[in-house]
This record gives C-alpha cells, structure tokens and sequence, in this order.
C-alpha cells in the first residue's frame, strides 16, 4: 500500500506513514528522508532544529487526485536555524517553500494554465 502510493503520488525521498479517508478526501501521512529532514529551504543546508513550527500542528499539501478524491499530505514540519538565511521552516522534497500544494500539483495547474487559455 505505502509503496503504492510513493508511485501514484511521485514521491522521491519520502516516506509514507499511513493515509486515511475523511469525508471526501484522502490523507496521507507522509516525511522526509532522515537525510533530506531539517534542511534551510533557502539553501539546502542541514540545520539545527529551532522548535516545531505551529506547535508541532501538521500541514496540508494538496497532491495530485486519487480515484477522483482530493488527495492531500500531511507533515508537521520543524523550523531551522540556518545561520546564513535565519530561523525558516524546513524543507520538504515534495513542495516549494511557502506552498501549500506539491510540485507536481503546481506544475499540473501551470500546465492547464497554459494549455486551456481561451481564445
């Protein structure tokens, strides 16, 4: 099941925890690699841990659908202390900093944008 939904979401350097149904959504329970964890999302470089951001609350990315329900990860992300770029929220390999969607789901929408202009 987990390595199904690692292919189905095009996660790299993740791992999935577990995933639940809520109404009409699916969740899935997801972090990053140890290796990839506490990284500047400016940089890269791995950091010292600072606190946990929103008081250790998880957030949502929304992901690419499943079997026509929205399909969101679910992190609670740590803030860093880099000492080039300050105190951020960690990195996470599956989102850009500061967005509350995937990459692949911004690339998608980026896509549609371009594609489905009308003329």
């Amino acid at each position: 099941m987990k390595s199904l939904l690692l292919l189905a979401l095009g996660l790299a350097r993740t791992v999935v925890l577990g995933a639940r149904i809520e109404a009409e959504r699916i969740v899935v329970s997801v972090r990053p690699y140890k290796r990839e964890q506490r990284r500047c999302p400016v940089c890269g470089r791995a950091c010292d841990f600072y606190d946990m951001a929103n008081r250790g609350a998880p957030r949502l990315w929304r992901a690419m659908d499943l079997a026509r329900s929205a399909c969101y990860l679910e992190y609670a992300p740590c803030r860093v202390r880099c000492p080039e770029h300050g105190v951020r929220t960690e990195a996470v390999p599956w989102a850009r900093h500061g967005a509350r969607f995937t990459r692949d789901f911004e690339d998608w929408v980026a896509w549609l944008a371009v594609r489905c202009t009308a003329c």
